[in-house]
């Protein structure tokens, strides 16, 4: 069994050096002698600190720089539209549309949309099914929106004009 040290005595962990003074000056040896350490720590960690050359810039500084300091979409729209809450939702609204659209575009080779539908559209041009797929899209999110009042498309013979009071607003958006 191990006995606890007696009264006044050094514990095993002090240097051999401090081993035969007297315990109270050996203490404060050891923790002046680990007070030095500890700075001689700092001081050389500083220097190796000093002497770590500073980060060398990469290819892929501007592209990760950018993505940083990026602002969004929706976030520049309600910088610029200076408290005009109506064209920020007309924005959005066109912002929305465009992601929609993409994403339809995305499936279409999949789901076979890719071709002409058969028809002209009110120009004479041969119309394509992704044409009306994004005309629907377009349409759906400008009435939607609650701020067009009139839309007008190149897929469509006339112009729509929004007649639900609480839907029409007073823009009108004219898209291809």
């Amino acid at each position: 069994a191990r006995q606890a040290p007696a009264a006044g005595s050094l514990p095993s962990v002090l240097p051999r050096s401090l081993a035969g003074m007297d315990p109270k000056r050996a203490s404060a040896e050891s923790a002046v002698d680990a007070a030095g350490k500890k700075r001689k720590l700092e001081q050389h960690g500083a220097k190796d600190a000093a002497k770590k050359p500073e980060r060398t810039p990469t290819e892929f500084d501007p592209y990760l720089q950018n993505r940083v300091n990026a602002q969004t979409l929706t976030q520049y729209i309600i910088e610029s539209s200076k408290g005009d809450k109506q064209m920020a939702m007309l924005m959005n609204a066109v912002q929305h549309a465009c992601k929609v659209v993409s994403n339809s575009i995305e499936k279409a080779g999949p789901a076979g949309l890719y071709g002409l539908a058969g028809n002209a559209n009110a120009t004479g041009d041969d119309v394509k099914k992704l044409d009306i797929i994004a005309d629907d899209i377009w349409v759906e999110c400008l009435k939607r929106s609650g701020v067009c009042g009139l839309l007008v498309s190149e897929e469509q013979e006339t112009a729509i004009v929004i007649e639900d009071e609480a839907l029409r607003g007073p823009f009108c958006v004219a898209f291809d």
